[in-house]
């Protein structure tokens, strides 16, 4: 099976006013196997 990525939109730091792309991260992880159930 192939890997599925969780890709996350992270809060670095709390704007003041309008978002500014230094006030968020984009980071990529290995998205978890799925649980029995």
């Amino acid at each position: 099976m192939s890997t599925l990525t969780n890709r996350q939109i992270l809060l670095r730091r709390r704007p003041d006013g309008l978002v500014d792309p230094d006030d968020t991260e984009l980071v990529a992880v290995p998205a978890p196997e799925p649980a029995d159930g």
